[in-house]
C-alpha cells in the first residue's frame, strides 16, 4: 500500500509540474474595428460590432487538447441583446498557410466530454491503486509504466476589470452559454476550442453578436506561469 500511494503522489506531482499555462499574443495585424488592449498586464484584444464591445484573450495549458477563449461582452444598445456561444467560429494555420475551422464546443459538449474523460481517469487511478497494493502484497519491486495523462481540466482566464457600474455575468462553471443582455450589462466567461497541433501556427477567431462579427488574430505562444 505504502508504495502505491508514493507511486500516486509522484504521479500528481510530475503532471501538476508540467500542467504550464501559456497566453497567445495578438497578432501585429489585425481588422480595423479591433485593437489591442490589456489585462493585468497581458496583451489582450478589443473590438465593437456597433452595438457591442467584447475583449478576447486566449490561455491553454501544455497537457490540454484545448484552447480556452476568454471573452468579455458589454450591450452598448438600449434594445436587448442575445450572444450564441455557437456562433463562435475558431481557424487555426499551418506554418504553410494553409487553414482549418477548429471544433468550437458548446458548454453541454464540453461537460459531456469532460464527464467522460474523467471517468476515465477515475478508473485509471483506481486500477494503478489497486495494482500496486497487489504488488506490495507479492513484496514486487517492479513498477508499471504510469499514467498517460491527458488532463484538459478547465481552465478559466482571469476577468479583467469590468468597464461599468454592473458587473458582468459570469456562469458558476465559467462557461460561456447563450444569454441575453439589457443595457450595460454584460457578459464574461470561456470557449473551448479543440487544438490541432498542425494548424498552431496562428488562431483566427471569429465573435458574432447579432450577426456582426468582431475578428481576433493570435499567434505566438508564451509561457504565462
Amino acid at each position: 500500500m505504502k508504495n502505491s500511494f508514493l507511486f500516486l503522489l509522484a504521479a500528481v506531482v510530475l503532471l501538476t509540474s508540467c500542467n504550464r499555462v501559456y497566453y497567445y499574443k495578438p497578432a501585429a495585424e489585425q481588422p480595423d474595428n479591433t485593437r489591442l488592449t490589456y489585462n493585468h498586464g497581458l496583451p489582450n484584444l478589443t473590438g465593437n460590432t456597433g452595438e457591442c464591445e467584447i475583449t478576447a484573450e486566449m490561455v491553454t495549458r501544455n497537457v490540454s487538447g484545448f484552447l480556452d477563449l476568454g471573452l468579455f461582452i458589454r450591450n452598448e444598445t438600449d434594445s436587448l441583446v442575445t450572444f450564441y456561444p455557437d456562433q463562435v467560429k475558431a481557424y487555426g494555420f499551418a506554418a504553410n498557410g494553409n487553414r482549418k475551422e477548429l471544433k468550437v464546443y458548446t458548454a453541454k459538449e464540453y461537460i459531456r466530454y469532460r464527464n467522460t474523460r474523467d471517468a476515465i481517469i477515475v478508473g485509471s487511478i483506481a486500477a494503478l491503486a489497486i495494482a500496486g497494493t497487489v504488488a506490495a502484497a507479492n513484496s514486487s519491486s517492479t513498477v508499471g509504466e504510469g499514467l498517460n495523462n491527458n488532463n484538459n481540466a478547465f481552465i478559466a482566464a482571469p476577468w479583467p476589470v469590468f468597464w461599468g457600474p454592473i458587473p458582468p455575468y459570469a456562469s458558476h462553471d465559467g462557461l460561456i452559454r447563450e444569454h441575453t443582455m439589457y443595457k450595460n450589462e454584460g457578459l464574461a466567461g470561456n470557449i473551448k476550442i479543440r487544438k490541432d497541433d498542425v494548424f498552431n501556427h496562428k488562431y483566427l477567431l471569429e465573435v458574432p453578436v447579432n450577426g456582426r462579427y468582431v475578428k481576433f488574430i493570435f499567434d505566438e505562444k508564451l509561457r504565462r506561469f
